[in-house]
């Protein structure tokens, strides 16, 4: 009877197709991407440390058990890397696997990218039996408790635009028996046919847009077909600070997510999977834990050029202002030889002193109001350039304005330190030197970016403000 339940066990095994990679027997995949495909790693571009624990049917003796940690890097390139440690329990049998992952970020614009990643690593299946079931005739089950090593590795790409993003996971690429008898499994390709696809969108909704919607779709194709299955969820965020949500997976049923944010450091993510509704058994409910330590600073990733039309825009908004600030010099050159050839005459010719009028000069329309400017400021501002840019025409999300150019250098400094990217640039017809954190020809753009900051808290004091073209 022993050998009998021995093989059953191991017929269960085989049978549910244990694979090598743990993600898609797990339910959170908002709270870490990467774990399901590996072109997720850093997709916050901030490096983090993750913990995961999963317990299914929680009243079953030896019910599936998966625990695992991840660590995930941004370099200050476009260079993402990860380590993965994974234990998986099923039965009689353990996996354990441990990968290294590399990852590579390719901008497309301001919100768009396509990032791919390939991990590689070890595998070791172990059958946990004691030395009393060891002791039977049967060869199938003395072979299988030996310990067993495997090549493993998967890959991934992952489309973002914005709140979408559209993933596409080889979540097997080199094939292994369980159950081989050799030491270390024959270094081969599999068929490429256990994939994963997936899809999701986040965006704010509400007056303030505190709140934010992220659905998400998930399907998983295996070569055999028997673990085919697909998941529906959607979460809710409030300030990404706290979140709920609620999943559908095809073989396992409703799950309810809750996430927390302490402090911007830590996330704490928590499901609880009720028993499937043709499983008629009290106690077959399953948890599932995710703690996330978020350390270092958030990475600015590069942004690739933009296309040649909007170079050429540009280009030819600096020569028209470079233009008008030349005609400001020289207008300003001919009302001062006007002045010393005045002098020169009233020194000669002493007339009565009678009050004049001071000359004015207007400059000409690159801001939004164009009143007269002494001739004392037309000097100050036509002056030689800047060491700083000029605010071309466009649309700006401002977070601080300076009179003191080196103020505005250091309080530039201090928002980059934290992460994020801020620029310094001259208003002309303010005299003041702007910092701002987005530029764009689209003023909705503008309006978008600030509000996405406000919704997390930050740059709450920031305004969009247009400089105007000719």
């Amino acid at each position: 009877m022993k050998k009998l339940w021995f093989s059953i066990a191991l017929l269960v095994c085989f049978t549910s197709g244990f694979s090598q990679v743990p993600g898609p027997f797990l339910r959170q995949f908002n709270a870490n991407g990467y774990l399901f495909n590996p072109a997720y790693v850093a997709i916050n571009d901030q490096p983090e440390a993750n913990i995961f624990y999963k317990k299914q049917w929680l009243n079953f003796k030896d019910a599936p058990e998966t625990t695992g940690f991840s660590l995930q890097y941004p370099t200050k390139g476009r260079v993402v890397l990860g380590m993965s440690f994974t234990s998986d329990t099923q039965v009689l049998l353990k996996n354990t696997t441990i990968m290294g992952t590399f990852g590579y970020v390719l901008p497309i614009s301001n919100y768009e990218s396509i990032r791919f990643g390939l991990s590689w690593g070890y595998g070791m299946n172990r059958l946990d039996l004691t030395d009393e079931e060891l002791n039977t005739n049967d060869q199938a089950i003395r072979d299988a408790a030996q310990n067993n090593s495997y090549m493993d590795g998967n890959f991934g790409i992952v489309y973002t635009f914005k709140g979408l993003r559209l993933g596409f996971a080889l979540t097997e690429i080199f094939e292994s028996d369980p159950f081989n008898l050799t030491s270390f499994n024959e270094f081969k390709l599999s068929n490429l046919r256990n994939r994963l696809y997936s899809a999701s969108y986040r965006f704010n909704v509400g007056p303030r847009e505190d709140f934010a919607l992220e659905p998400y779709a998930l399907y998983r194709e295996s070569a055999d077909g028997l673990q085919n299955f697909w998941e529906i969820a959607t979460t809710a965020y409030y300030k990404d600070r706290i979140w709920g949500g609620v999943s559908y997976n095809q073989h396992q049923g409703v799950g309810l997510m809750l996430g927390l944010n302490v402090m911007d450091k830590f996330r704490f993510a928590y499901s609880y999977e009720f028993p499937p509704f043709e499983m008629d058994a009290s106690g077959a409910n399953s948890h599932e834990l995710h703690l996330a330590f978020q350390f270092g600073e958030k990475r600015s990733r590069p942004i690739m050029s933009r296309n040649n039309s909007y170079k050429r825009t540009v280009a030819q908004k600096r020569r028209e202002i470079k233009h008008n600030m030349r005609q400001d010099q020289k207008a300003a050159e001919r009302v001062a030889m006007a002045d010393a050839v005045s002098d020169f005459k009233a020194k000669k010719e002493p007339t009565p002193q009678t009050p004049v009028e001071q000359p004015v000069y207007s400059h000409p329309a690159t801001e939004l109001e164009t009143q007269p400017i002494p001739v004392e400021q037309a000097f100050a501002r036509t002056g030689a350039p800047p060491k700083t840019d000029i605010l071309e025409p466009g649309y700006y999300v401002v977070v601080g304005a300076f009179s003191v150019k080196s103020y505005a250098f250091r309080y530039a400094r201090e928002i980059k330190s934290k992460g994020y990217t801020a620029t310094t640039a001259l208003n002309p017809g303010k005299n003041l030197y702007y910092v701002y954190i987005f530029s764009s020809y689209d003023l909705e753009e503008a309006r978008k970016v600030r509000n996405e900051y406000k919704a997390q808290n930050l740059f709450s004091d920031a305004w969009v403000f247009m400089m105007p073209g000719d």
